[in-house]
């Protein structure tokens, strides 16, 4: 039986519309699905609170949970799975040259990150709160990275170098265990560093311009402190405690809400006519037992007086 020409035309354009949205959906390089596979099982995806979608068919993968391609559904461009139980090793990031975003926050991921130095789209890094170690991943050479996201792991060794970010504006990699000093912070354009309880030493750098909060408590740094930059929020600050030299500083006093802003590091500053120091308990225990013999003494004259 012979179809109406209207009819036989309709199935045709079906048939088109349907083999080009199976072109698109196949966009997505191999390589890219079986990274998603392969972290999917490195990171237990089977306990994931959420995984909708994940480990469909081929042409599917920019529906898969916490996955986002570009326009074209060509690139996996975010990689966004917070608060979603991930457990495991991370894989090397290089089969997804296109990220954009990596948000994998308040899990229960260890061992080392890969390095990022490869994803020059990167705008987003986020692996804070998980029970990740070893080195930091170097930000030098990202272009685009503006925020980077580490804090509440416990990563060791240094802080990368922050200057070959250009777009960097948010550094957060504080309650680690971090070693060495602060690196050079001049020519960046960093509007928020936040450092606090780590094992930091050395001197604050100098700071940018840009600067609006500072936190860099719980350290070991001392030295001066820098010129405190004209961009400070009131009362975001930090300095203390640490060994930082005091100062008089209002400008430090109002970044801190707390007058004199050294109050809580370790030394006082000078008193007039010569030095002085905060005494340790030793010696807090010397002063105590002179004036306990002191107070005997005064106490057997006075009986003496009256016999």
């Amino acid at each position: 039986m012979k179809l109406p020409c209207s009819r036989l035309l309709l199935r045709i354009a079906l048939a088109s519309a349907t083999l080009a949205a199976t072109a698109t959906q196949a966009a997505v390089p191999a390589p890219q699905r079986q990274y998603l596979l392969d972290f999917y099982v490195a990171t237990n995806g089977a306990g994931w609170t959420t995984s909708t979608n994940w480990n469909g068919a081929p042409g599917t993968e920019c529906t898969w949970y916490g996955v986002t391609c570009d326009g074209g559904q060509n690139t996996v461009t975010t990689l966004n799975l917070p608060s979603n139980n991930l457990m495991g090793t991370l894989p090397d990031w290089s089969a997804l040259p296109d990220l954009q975003q990596i948000g994998l926050a308040t899990n229960a991921l260890t061992g080392a990150v890969p390095a990022i130095s490869g994803l020059a789209s990167l705008v987003t890094f986020d692996v804070s709160f998980n029970q990740l170690s070893g080195s930091l991943p170097s930000p030098v050479g990202l272009g685009q990275l503006q925020n980077y996201y580490a804090f509440g792991n416990q990563f060791t060794g240094a802080i990368p170098a922050l200057a070959g970010a250009p777009a960097l504006l948010r550094f957060r990699a504080y309650n680690n265990q971090l070693t060495g000093a602060i690196p050079a912070l001049a020519g960046t354009n960093l509007v928020d560093i936040v450092l606090n309880s780590n094992q930091l030493t050395g001197s604050i750098p100098p700071l940018p311009a840009s600067l609006t909060i500072l936190r860099v408590e719980n350290n070991q740094l001392s030295g001066p402190v820098p010129v405190a930059p004209p961009a400070l929020a009131v009362g975001a600050s930090t300095l203390c405690a640490n060994n930082i030299t005091p100062s008089v500083d209002a400008a430090w006093d109002k970044a801190s809400t707390v007058t004199p802003w050294y109050t809580g590091c370790g030394t006082l500053p000078p008193a007039p006519g010569g030095a002085t120091s905060i005494p340790t308990l030793s010696e807090w225990g010397l002063i105590l037992m002179s004036l306990a013999a002191a107070a005997w003494g005064m106490a057997t004259l006075r009986r003496r007086s009256h016999l």
